[in-house]
């Protein structure tokens, strides 16, 4: 796994890999997952355009929580790191065809110049 883009305005101090494509958040300030305590998560789908699912679980002594930061090395909150960042430029570029050079394009044939 290389580095993932992960929102400035999500809780980075307790991040979790669930499964490939999926990291947990949990909503505390420390790194250790308190017992019996009801704790709410952003579960953070960086493979599906950043979908984000907000949920409370409850951690007992038969189901033990996980290690928090076990992958503080591949975050970054760096925008070019996004998994989608090629689409979001395509898209970028398409919008920006159809938006500024083909109306140019069709006013300077409009008024006879010879523009682009």
């Amino acid at each position: 796994m290389g580095k993932v883009y992960i929102p400035s305005d999500i809780n980075t101090d307790c991040l979790v890999l669930i499964k490939e494509g999926v990291i947990r958040s949990y909503n505390i300030n420390n790194t250790i997952i308190p017992l019996d305590i009801n704790i709410s998560y952003i579960d953070i789908y960086y493979k599906s355009d950043y979908i984000t699912i907000i949920g409370t679980t409850i951690y007992t002594y038969y189901n033990l929580p996980p290690t928090c930061n076990n992958i503080t090395q591949e975050i970054t909150n760096e925008i070019w790191y996004r998994y989608d960042f090629t689409n979001i430029l395509i898209i970028f570029t398409v919008f920006t065809i159809f938006t500024v050079f083909i109306p140019i394009k069709i006013f300077s044939k409009l008024f006879k110049r010879g523009a682009l």
